[in-house]
């Protein structure tokens, strides 16, 4: 049998694992938002551009990271990855990724949190740094 959708690779740098969204964009097509794990490349959150270029945003010294839940407008991604908790912990929290910004927020600490899913009401307010409506959504590990 043949496959009703064609495969291609669209990244060179590694491993892309456990998370992979679509935000959509302009004129040119989406972009495409994912977890990197590479050696070359590091751990973190990068992007493929519709002209094929990938951008590394943030970089994580521990590696980690879930399924990239995207708010409705595409503004703000939340995922979890590791993070120091406590004097010698490790454990998974949120973060929230403000694109327009290019800033990284931490939402909770010490919650073993993985697999975020937002509210359709989902909204961040940029000027308080806090929810402004709807609820995140996430399973403990």
């Amino acid at each position: 049998r043949e496959s009703a959708t064609e495969f291609r690779r669209m990244t060179r740098i590694g491993r892309v694992s456990r998370g992979f969204v679509e935000v959509p964009g302009g004129a040119d097509g989406p972009s495409y938002f994912f977890v990197r794990d590479s050696e070359r490349e590091g751990t973190g959150l990068s992007s493929l551009d519709p002209d094929g270029k990938v951008r590394n945003h943030v970089f994580w010294r521990w590696g980690g990271g879930t399924r990239i839940e995207r708010s409705k407008e595409g503004r703000h991604l939340v995922y979890s990855r590791l993070a120091p908790y406590l004097e010698h912990s490790l454990y998974s929290d949120l973060y929230l990724y403000d694109r327009e910004r290019g800033r990284e927020i931490r939402l909770t600490s010490g919650a073993r949190a993985i697999d975020p899913a937002l509210s359709e009401d989902f909204a961040w307010d940029a000027r308080t740094g806090k929810i402004a409506s709807g609820s995140v959504y996430y399973a403990k590990n």
